[in-house]
């Protein structure tokens, strides 16, 4: 039986298709999914870390294991509330003191440009920085930075709460993973 050459060319290009195809739809559900690897991987990394001192809680205090991985947990989950009360309020509002002071910066810097420029010309360098700042585009530039800055203000504390959440989501994982971890493994 003869083989048709044009017949074989088609099937390599239908499987080459197919296996785009089929790794494009592999790649888009890992996509989906990198997050929550991402998180799972993140809790293991920190029941890791943390099962020492569980161990060394138990054995120096004579305790169970719950309770002592209960202590830590307490513990990181304090200083990640305290960190977020204080931090994301703070970053906001000096993300949003930047963007409203960030014009006056800029219109001071003429003057610290002179300044500058007298250094340079005491040392017998000369040069003219000065010609930067002549260029109007820079003071329009600085203003819309600093107005989209300050506009960003509640989308970067919103960025720092969902991060903060997902710390959060890592602490609860890693917390029964360090339960049961050594079950987990066995089965």
């Amino acid at each position: 039986m003869e083989k048709n050459p044009w017949l074989q060319a088609l099937l390599v290009l239908l499987v080459i298709i197919a296996g785009y195809y089929l790794l494009n739809l592999v790649w888009q559900v890992a996509q989906q999914l990198a997050d929550i690897i991402l998180m799972f991987f993140l809790a293991w990394l920190l029941a890791f870390i943390l099962t020492p001192l569980a161990r060394l809680l138990t054995r120096y205090n004579r305790q169970q294991k719950l309770p002592a991985i209960i202590e830590i947990y307490v513990g990181l989950i304090l200083v990640l509330v305290l960190v977020g009360l204080l931090a994301v309020p703070a970053i906001a509002s000096q993300m949003y003191q930047l963007g409203e002071s960030l014009p006056v910066y800029i219109s001071g810097l003429p003057q610290a440009i002179q300044s500058v420029q007298y250094w340079f010309l005491v040392r017998g360098i000369m040069i003219d920085p000065s010609s930067i700042l002549q260029n109007q585009n820079v003071m329009q530039g600085a203003n819309a930075l600093g107005t989209l800055v300050a506009q960003n203000a509640l989308g970067i504390a919103q960025f720092l709460a969902s991060a903060i959440t997902g710390l959060f989501v890592v602490l609860v994982l890693s917390f029964y993973i360090m339960l049961d971890g050594e079950r987990i493994s066995q089965d």
